[in-house]
């Protein structure tokens, strides 16, 4: 029989997550998934005399411990407090981008917000009330006001030796601070529709600039404006997400 945890979320996430993962109860989550990643990083042996039925509440979904090499989930099977909260705080990220990436571009082409969140939460399994349109019109709203300025997208091509270079150079403003220490990628959507990445697994990576703006009062927000370049054969790539 499967170990269990439990792991406290608010209705419109529950309802999401279990949607997102075959609709069923207790969740399986995928391999490969940012989820899978945060248990194999932090699982650990249960202590002395815990029980995960202790942790179980109304309002808690039930997701089946992962079965790891070399770690038997009869044992480990474990999320100490803060690897759960970052496990929560993993699955709510994926829903806020999910949400802003559906929404944003096509709310630019004059679409009433309302209908949007309301077609979203039918399309991904949450129930259709006030209370979870309010929470996600806030969600999306929140992840607008991150941003701020016209961002630029910039592929310039040149052939040398007969081999192909390009170059693109992504800028935007946001009040995020990014890691920008880590090898990041980023998605960029142009007013079609049409999503690019700019990023690969492997070298080169994007180069990151990031400049911090303070503000003035009551005028200019304070937060980090990123140049972000890359160049290779293909610096940017079109996507399907």
């Amino acid at each position: 029989m499967p170990k269990i945890i439990y792991l406290k979320m608010e209705p419109y996430l529950r309802q999401w997550f279990i949607h997102e993962n075959e609709g069923k109860e207790p969740v399986s989550i995928r391999r490969g998934s940012p989820e899978m990643n945060i248990f194999r990083a932090f699982i650990a042996k249960k202590p002395a005399g815990w029980t995960a039925e202790e942790e179980k509440t109304p309002d808690s979904v039930a997701i089946i411990v992962p079965q790891f090499k070399m770690l038997d989930a009869e044992y480990w099977c474990y999320l100490p407090p803060r690897a759960k909260q970052a496990l929560y705080n993993c699955i709510k990220a994926c829903l806020d981008v999910q949400l802003f990436q559906e929404i944003h571009v096509i709310r630019q082409q004059g679409l009433m917000l309302r209908d949007l969140v309301y077609a979203f939460m039918e399309k991904h399994g949450i129930e259709d009330t006030e209370t979870n349109w309010n929470t996600l019109s806030k969600i999306y709203k929140r992840k607008l006001d991150s941003f701020s300025g016209n961002p630029t997208c910039i592929t310039e091509s040149e052939h040398d030796n007969h081999a192909q270079s390009e170059k693109t150079v992504l800028t935007f403003q946001s009040v995020d601070e990014l890691p920008i220490n880590r090898q990041l990628a980023f998605v960029v959507s142009d007013v079609c529709g049409r999503h690019y990445i700019i990023g690969h697994f492997e070298d080169p990576f994007p180069t990151i600039k990031r400049t911090q703006n303070l503000g003035t009062p009551g005028d200019e927000k304070a937060g980090y404006t990123y140049e972000v370049t890359l160049i290779g054969r293909k610096a940017l790539a079109e996507v399907s997400l």
